[in-house]
């Protein structure tokens, strides 16, 4: 019944030329589609292919209590080479606040051979990432050293993967797949490219893939929706780094982040047994008696 209805308003506005209804619907049409049109989103991509040298480009550079520090965090050879530092890691940071969802990735290789500095001898490779978002730049000796709304890293490659993330009451830790460590068939970083694939939703839950050139398949873990995160980001920077006590050096490339798109739901329909329904079929019901339009079969 209500299609007919509204067939039949749409049929007279055409027939009699009524303007003003017919822009009135048109507006209606026009605010309808804009609830599905996506906020503005921040896609961002360095493959590191310049110059050996200063890593440029936006990005500023840290390494133990130096910033920046172009000579243990640089462009060689078409990478972001970096070093660590016992308890201060080293990298790079850049103006770049996001939102979520968002999917990052990028390629890490280390050189190290080292034992990592936490661990007992021989347990675990030296290489690993750190990646930062939405992070305050008051931190020191660099902003990972402040809060940041959300974080992930990966000592070692046979070492649990971990999600980091800020509440009101402080710091909250996941660790997956929380296996007993060095986990069963992993492998560490070695000297060729493995590739991280991070996929974070709105509530922070979070895919994790890697994938190394000499397992059979990719690693995927996966993290369930934080509990209770700060509303509001501490900060807007985005921070790409390793997490080593050793020198390495340490390797990255091809980095991409791409906000994903979220389309606001559009609005249910409204019951024509509802006062707002109601109200509806009275005013066109109105403007039908008032000669505004003809209702047609």
């Amino acid at each position: 019944m209500i299609y007919l209805i509204w067939k039949s308003l749409i049929k007279a506005v055409f027939a009699h030329g009524n303007q003003q209804l017919c822009v009135g619907m048109c507006l209606l049409a026009v605010a309808a589609s804009a609830v599905l049109v996506p906020a503005a989103r921040c896609d961002f991509a360095d493959d590191f292919n310049r110059s050996d040298g200063p890593v440029d480009n936006g990005w500023s550079s840290w390494w133990n209590n130096e910033q920046p520090s172009p000579g243990h965090i640089r462009i060689e050879n078409n990478e972001l080479r970096t070093e660590g530092s016992l308890g201060k890691a080293g990298g790079v940071f850049r103006q770049l606040p996001v939102t979520f969802p968002l999917q990052c990735s990028f390629d890490f290789r280390t050189a190290s051979t080292q034992d990592e500095c936490h661990s007992p001898p021989h347990f675990h490779n030296d290489g690993g990432w750190w990646i930062i978002f939405n992070c305050d730049s008051s931190g020191t000796p660099a902003p990972a050293y402040g809060l940041a709304a959300l974080e992930f890293y990966q000592v070692a490659g046979s070492r649990n993967i971990v999600q980091k993330y800020l509440t009101p009451s402080g710091w909250v830790i996941v660790e997956r797949p929380g296996a007993l460590e060095p986990i069963t068939d992993w492998v560490d970083f070695s000297s060729v490219f493995s590739y991280i694939d991070i996929f974070v939703n709105q509530d922070f839950s979070a895919t994790v893939t890697i994938t190394h050139p000499s397992l059979p398949e990719p690693i995927t873990v996966s993290f369930p929706a934080a509990v209770n995160p700060v509303s509001s980001p501490p900060g807007d920077q985005l921070m790409l780094c390793n997490t080593n006590c050793t020198s390495g050096p340490h390797y990255f490339d091809n980095f991409t982040l791409i906000e994903v798109p979220v389309a606001t739901p559009t609005p249910a329909p409204v019951p024509i047994s509802s006062p707002a329904g109601m109200a509806v079929l009275l005013f066109v019901f109105s403007l039908v008696l008032a000669g505004q339009l003809t209702l047609h079969k």
